[in-house]
């Protein structure tokens, strides 16, 4: 069970001297039936400008305990729906962010946005306080599979916020996708990749579906139609995804993500390498060394804990070097040049011997075809991205 605690304690962070920032929005119109992220809907307004409130007052508070030095590498605005948020909300929000952390000009600023509450208006005040980067949670481009993922927007909703996208300016943007949809045969989803990559997008994030224990789709084709794919078919949706992304120049980086001319997710890629990320409001996570912080997904509690004392309910977790050196691993193999496996020794002190883990467990899927080695560096084959997940279970010490 997780203890919640209201206060910091305070401790030395000098080793801190870059890393990015996650604010969580948890606001939505409906709740999505595949979703497993903490989010509330039908929320007033009122109640959005008090947890802005309680977002800024926990934002300098987090930042008070961080070196002065300290370069920020990126901003991420998820949820939730931030561009649910009004035109207003949004200026007070970007306003906070530019005050507290001083983004550069590099910085890469991005923010999730859904097809329905997005518009030129916001996408302007976006643009104006400095995101370049724009995520939108297009999901399918077929209004039939829409209706099956029990999404509120169709594709006309999506067509129109590309092309506000586009009109503020905004080059890198995201497209995502949801693959292995029950009752969506192999023609109607490459249809459906082909609408997408027609769009341009610089980015796609393509996640196969999954349903966590006790949730279900709204509806279902037939009644014999599964609630997920079975593993085969899965396999061979993604492998159809890869083939067809790669073939219109989009360059597969890691498991889910594909950019254009390199314009990966710096975010994205700074967790997945193991830097350091600050994660604020209702639900986010932090990791900052070898602390591992999470803050209670209760808005309500949040709200009346920031009123009292200036930061958010949270459990702390602090990692053993063992554990840091599996999630190193673990998330590191999820990119496409994978990982150099020196840093297991030289940054966690393991020991380098054949028995000891993990190169016993390296050696086996190695043999099973699952990973690659070139000199000291390791990465997953193709086959080893499609079983990504079994693959980390067995390297999990």
């Amino acid at each position: 069970m997780m203890r919640w605690q209201s206060g910091t304690r305070r401790r030395p962070v000098d080793q801190v001297n870059s890393l990015g920032v996650y604010l969580h929005i948890p606001f939505c119109d409906a709740k999505c039936p595949y979703c497993a992220f903490y989010s509330l809907s039908g929320i007033a307004d009122e109640y959005i400008d008090a947890y802005i409130e309680a977002l800024t007052r926990e934002s300098r508070h987090r930042r008070a305990l961080l070196p002065a030095g300290m370069r920020l590498t990126s901003i991420y605005m998820g949820g939730g729906t931030p561009s649910l948020l009004s035109v207003r909300q949004l200026e007070r929000l970007c306003a906070m962010v530019c005050d507290v952390f001083r983004p550069a000009g590099d910085t890469e600023w991005s923010v999730e946005c859904n097809p329905g509450s997005i518009d030129r208006e916001k996408l302007a005040v976006l643009k104006a306080s400095g995101v370049n980067r724009v995520s939108l949670g297009a999901q399918s481009l077929d209004d039939d599979i829409l209706r099956i993922l029990g999404r509120r927007h169709r594709v006309a909703a999506v067509l129109r916020a590309v092309e506000d996208i586009q009109a503020a300016d905004i080059t890198n943007w995201n497209m995502d996708l949801i693959a292995c949809v029950p009752g969506v045969g192999e023609r109607r989803w490459r249809k459906v990749l082909q609408q997408a990559i027609a769009l341009q997008p610089a980015h796609l994030s393509v996640y196969a579906l999954t349903l966590d224990e006790g949730r279900c789709l709204p509806v279902v084709t037939t009644r014999r139609t599964p609630a997920t794919l079975d593993d085969a078919r899965q396999l061979r949706m993604l492998r159809l995804t890869h083939d067809r992304l790669h073939a219109h120049g989009y360059r597969r980086y890691e498991i889910s993500n594909y950019a254009l001319h390199d314009r990966r997710c710096r975010h994205h890629l700074d967790c997945w390498s193991g830097m350091d990320y600050l994660g604020l409001g209702a639900g986010a996570v932090s990791r900052v060394g070898a602390l591992r912080r999470q803050n209670v997904p209760d808005v309500e509690a949040y709200l009346a804990a920031l009123r009292r004392n200036g930061d958010a309910p949270h459990a702390d977790e602090w990692l053993t070097l063992q554990i840091r050196a599996a999630e190193r691993l673990v998330f590191g193999l999820r990119l496409i040049e994978g990982v150099a496996i020196d840093f297991l020794q030289r940054d966690y002190a393991l020991s380098a011997g054949p028995c000891d883990w993990p190169q016993s467990t390296l050696r086996e899927l190695q043999q099973q075809g699952m990973i690659w080695r070139k000199g000291r560096r390791i990465g997953l084959t193709l086959r080893g991205f499609e079983l990504a997940d079994a693959v980390a279970l067995e390297l999990w010490p």
